[in-house]
């Protein structure tokens, strides 16, 4: 009998080990999901201030090839 209670003290320990690695992996796991938004969110944010620039560049070039073909 004695060896079935080590035996299952045993077990009870490795669960409260991969308890505490499982949370530590979830808190990882949100921190990187939290950033990748944060990255997202910075991307959005310019693109239509890029997307604005391009547009004027490009308009210009063609305005100035235009106007240097006449």
């Amino acid at each position: 009998m004695p060896d079935d209670k080590c035996r299952l003290a045993k077990v009870e320990q490795r669960m409260d080990a991969l308890e505490e690695v499982f949370e530590d992996r979830g808190k990882k796991l949100d921190a990187i999901i939290y950033a990748l938004e944060e990255m997202k969110n910075e991307q959005t944010r310019y693109k239509g201030f890029i997307g604005g620039i391009v547009f004027t560049v490009g308009a210009l070039f063609s305005f100035l090839t235009w106007w240097s073909s006449k």
